[in-house]
């Protein structure tokens, strides 16, 4: 399984990908350090910790939507994808093939978000003294990192049925289409339950990380048998 996940990582990790990653998390630095200036200007603690997560939140969902949904589909693409006859000429099943490429996007997406939340963490305390580290920061940011992966396997079905990267557009125009009716609040129940969002602060998850868990484990599962099933 390691060599296999080296391999994966190997194609995965581009030039294009590593500058990608890199701006993108300049971006959120800078995002972070302007967000900042909720916690040097406001007069209450708790209110400045929570303008400041909001903010960065928003910059960390509006970059690492479009970054994820199109790592994912665009490593996917037949054209992108040609290695795996090298891989299953080598008595590697299918099954295993695609269970190894996923958790290796799974690891470098969770290993980036971690980066992000270190960042976070340290511009805060550089920003200002009134700062104020609290777990719950951390499982916010793993909420974020399955809500990054649901929306990734949407775009990912899109991509196995038409091998198209265009079509990621859809799960990132659905992203903002229910941030919209959030914000609104004129979300429904069914569409909160087929498409996992978060509050409007951005805190959690509105039916929780189990839900989120197993939503995620069904789309698993069902561009599983997609792969299976397409000829390579």
């Amino acid at each position: 399984m390691k060599n296999i996940i080296s391999c994966h990582l190997s194609y995965l990790l581009n030039k294009v990908t590593i500058i990608t990653l890199i701006v993108v998390l300049i971006m959120s630095g800078l995002g972070f350090y302007y967000a900042g200036e909720y916690l040097t200007n406001s007069h209450s603690l708790s209110l400045a910790n929570d303008y400041y997560y909001y903010h960065s939140f928003f910059v960390i969902k509006l970059l690492g939507i479009f970054v994820f949904v199109f790592m994912v589909g665009n490593s996917f693409l037949l054209k992108n994808d040609h290695y795996s006859h090298l891989l299953l000429t080598a008595n590697i099943s299918r099954t295993y093939y695609f269970g190894s490429k996923i958790l290796s996007i799974g690891l470098l997406i969770a290993g980036f978000i971690w980066i992000v939340f270190v960042l976070f963490v340290i511009v805060g305390f550089f920003r200002s003294h009134n700062f104020i580290y609290d777990n719950n920061l951390f499982w916010r940011f793993v909420n974020l990192c399955l809500f990054f992966w649901y929306y990734s396997l949407i775009g990912l079905i899109f991509i196995q049925l038409t091998n198209n990267i265009y079509t990621i557009i859809i799960p990132i125009a659905i992203v903002n289409l229910i941030t919209i009716l959030s914000e609104l609040q004129i979300t429904s129940v069914l569409v909160n339950f087929f498409f996992i969002s978060f509050d409007n602060q951005g805190k959690y998850l509105v039916y929780g990380i189990e839900h989120g868990l197993v939503m995620t484990s069904l789309l698993l599962l069902l561009n599983l048998i997609i792969y299976l099933k397409k000829d390579l």
